[in-house]
This record gives C-alpha cells, sequence and structure tokens, in this order.
C-alpha cells in the first residue's frame, strides 16, 4: 500500500507546466466535470479530481 501511494507521488514530480494559448475542447473534455454559475460575480469549475476553483466573472 505504502509502496503504491509513494509511485503516485513520483509520477506527479515529473509532470509539465504547459501554457495553452487556445481553446482546447478534448482537453476540457477530460478535466471538466461541470461548471457552475454561483452568482451574477462567480463561475466554479469542478474538476474530475474533485477540485474546485472560483473565478470571479469580470
Amino acid at each position: 500500500m505504502f509502496f503504491r501511494k509513494q509511485q503516485k507521488n513520483k509520477v506527479r514530480k515529473h509532470s509539465i507546466d504547459i501554457i495553452l494559448t487556445d481553446f482546447d475542447e478534448v482537453l476540457w473534455i477530460f478535466i471538466i466535470d461541470k461548471v457552475v454559475i454561483e452568482d451574477d460575480n462567480n463561475i466554479i469549475f469542478h474538476l474530475k479530481d474533485r477540485t474546485k476553483i472560483k473565478q470571479e466573472i469580470i
């Protein structure tokens, strides 16, 4: 069990940061679970890994 957890962490250390300059529909489909408009000023992105990102609408 410990070994598996250690392997997962090791894999994450080797991720690459990429700056996207264009909308990528395939990426969107793979990472976004849902988008919720919370109120007139905020939108919440629910990712498939259960991360939530709250963004103010300008």
